[in-house]
């Protein structure tokens, strides 16, 4: 059995459906990422999918009171308001190491806890597990064995594509939840590391090649942050 998971480790995430026509959404989104920085700190900002809307808001660990609140607003603030009902799920954080695999089982997507913490956005590591999980089992019913040992490839394989990366992902996630307000001002001080950022978002790199470039460079965030604050008006 694995052990018992720690509440902290969990992420409260909240939808609800939409319908609405794909014109509507295109009009609206107007091939940008919708990002509400008012609800850093409490939730993440809510995402849209193609053929009805499903605004989410995501938040790892304590402080998320009154979720369909704040989901709620969120639809208020985008003009696509609606009493459609509001369900809400508590989904494991990526970045933690769980067992994922015992004799003739395997666990993919939520369920292994394959979640970006930062963001809450988990469909496309489910369906990469869920291939990866196939492929496995098919090789495994080759060579008949479907313990445990037999089933390590699928491991191994998650951590090496997505596994180090949801990694540094939770590292992000903590720092910005531990200190939203100073983060999100000094992240927005310039440009550039929110551009960066959108590469993770479009998989165009890892949160671990993120987290190597904006390491060394807080201080220097923290600084212009700061002098900017100081400023006379």
């Amino acid at each position: 059995m694995r052990r018992r998971h720690n509440k902290n480790e969990y992420g409260n995430c909240v939808e609800v459906s939409i319908p609405a026509e794909d014109s509507v959404i295109d009009a609206y989104l107007q091939g940008t990422i919708h990002v509400h920085l008012a609800w850093f700190g409490e939730a993440m900002a809510g995402y849209f999918r193609t053929g009805a809307i499903l605004p989410s808001a995501w938040r790892r660990g304590q402080g998320f009171t009154n979720p369909k609140k704040l989901l709620q607003d969120f639809l208020v603030s985008t003009g696509f308001a609606t009493d459609a009902k509001v369900r809400g799920f508590p989904v494991p954080a990526g970045g933690v190491r769980r067992k994922t695999t015992a004799d003739r089982i395997l666990l993919a997507g939520d369920a292994a806890g394959f979640v970006d913490p930062f963001t809450g956005e988990g469909i496309a590591f489910a369906i990469r597990s869920g291939q990866l999980a196939a492929e496995t089992v098919a090789l495994a019913l080759k060579h008949g064995d479907l313990t445990r040992q037999g089933l390590a490839p699928y491991v191994t394989r998650c951590q090496r594509e997505f596994g180090e990366s949801l990694g540094y992902s939770l590292v992000l996630s903590r720092l910005m939840h531990r200190f939203p307000n100073i983060f999100l001002k000094m992240m927005a001080s310039e440009a550039e590391p929110i551009e960066r950022y959108v590469q993770d978002a479009l998989r165009e790199q890892s949160y671990k090649t993120y987290f190597a470039w904006l390491l060394p460079r807080l201080p220097r965030l923290w600084f212009k942050m700061m002098t900017q604050r100081q400023r006379p008006a």
